[in-house]
């Protein structure tokens, strides 16, 4: 999953705030600094879900970990491409866009 997210982009940076967790992925933006997202990966159960994917803006203050969306997938491509349009600074609404078939929580 990191080497899709990473692969053929300048505008995504790993950062270390999952270090200590296993199963979680982080990622920040090179172009729009407040933009975040985290990647649950624990499940791995072949269902909807195996992915867990928040997607934070750190200028949003209605949900305690800025996140203004959650989405779940057991999708690898779904993840990989609603983190890239997130984090390259596409609006809310055009990186759902890639969630078909997902879950989708709205914060």
């Amino acid at each position: 999953m990191r080497n899709e997210i990473l692969d053929d982009v300048d505008f995504i940076a790993e950062t270390d705030r999952a270090d200590l967790m296993t199963v979680t992925l982080s990622f920040r933006s090179l172009l729009r600094l407040e933009r975040h997202v985290w990647i649950d990966t624990e499940s791995g159960t072949g269902r909807a879900g195996d992915y867990s994917i928040d997607l934070e803006d750190w200028s949003y203050e209605a949900s305690w970990d800025n996140a203004v969306a959650t989405v779940h997938t057991d999708d690898e491509p779904v993840a990989r491409d609603i983190t890239r349009s997130w984090l390259h600074g596409d609006g809310l609404e055009k990186t759902l866009e890639y969630a078909k078939g997902s879950i989708v929580e709205r914060k």
